[in-house]
C-alpha cells in the first residue's frame, strides 16, 4: 500500500569537551525527556503506528547483523500537536527495550527543541561553531569519531530550522567522522548513518547563519 503523507520516505563533530553517546544502560527510563508524556504503542495512531514500525523493523534487521541494508530516510510531517514526539518517544523506548539507546542519536537546532526530545543541539551533535565554519580540526574528528561510532540513527526535530547549506555540513561532517571522507554521493550522505527528519515546514523558517 501506499505510505500515507505524514511518512514520507526520502531517497537517498560534538564539540570540544562533549562525549559521544554511551554504550548500553539498563536504566530505561532516564534518556526519555521530561518535556514528553508515557507512551504505548498501543496509544499510537495509524500513522504514527506505521512510522514507528517502518523504524523498528531497522531496529530488528541491525540488531540480527544486517549491515548490508540501504540507510532509512525518512521524513516524518505533522503540525504541532500531530503526535510527533510521541513517535520519537516510542522509537527511543524500542531502542531501550532492546538495550540498544547508545545506537541512537536525537537532536534539534536550538536547545528548547532539544531538551524536549532529551537530545543535543545540531550544532554539538555534528561539531559545527555557531559561525558555521567547515573546517575540523584532529581533535575535533576524533572526537566526532567517537561519537557517531556506534550511531545506527539520527532523528532530527523540527528540521524545517535548518537551512539546506547547515543540513549539507551536518551530513559531511557525520561522513567525515564515520566513513573519513566527504557527503559527495547519495550513499554516503550523512555517514551512512540513518536518518528521520521531523517537523512542520509551514511552522518554523529555516535559520540564516550569520556571515
Amino acid at each position: 500500500p501506499d505510505i500515507p503523507p505524514s511518512v514520507v520516505p526520502m531517497q537517498e563533530v560534538p564539540l570540544e569537551g562533549v562525549e559521544g553517546p554511551s554504550r548500553p544502560t539498563t536504566n530505561m527510563s532516564s534518556s526519555i525527556g521530561e518535556g514528553l508524556e508515557p507512551a504505548s504503542i498501543s496509544e499510537l495512531r495509524k500513522d504514527q503506528y506505521r512510522a514507528f514500525d517502518i523504524v523498528r523493523s531497522y531496529v530488528t534487521q541491525w540488531a540480527n547483523g544486517r549491515d548490508d541494508i540501504s540507510p532509512l530516510r525518512m521524513i516524518l510531517y505533522g503540525e504541532g500537536g500531530t503526535g510527533k514526539s510521541k513517535v520519537i518517544q516510542t522509537i527511543t523506548r524500542e531502542f531501550e527495550r532492546r538495550g540498544l539507546r547508545y545506537r541512537l542519536v536525537k537532536c534539534a537546532y536550538t536547545g528548547v527543541a532539544a531538551s524536549l526530545i532529551d537530545g543535543k543541539t545540531c550544532n554539538v551533535v555534528a561539531a559545527i561553531p555557531i559561525n558555521h565554519q567547515v573546517h575540523m580540526s584532529d581533535k575535533v574528528k576524533a572526537q566526532q569519531q567517537q561519537f557517531w561510532r556506534y550511531t545506527w540513527l539520527l532523528i532530527d526535530d523540527e528540521f524545517s530550522m535548518l537551512e539546506k547549506s547547515f543540513l549539507y555540513l551536518m551530513s559531511n561532517h557525520m561522513a567525515i567522522a564515520k566513513l573519513g571522507w566527504s557527503s559527495e554521493t547519495a550513499v554516503d550522505f550523512f555517514g551512512r548513518i540513518s536518518v528521520i527528519l521531523c517537523g512542520d515546514l509551514h511552522q518554523f523558517p529555516p535559520v540564516v547563519a550569520n556571515s
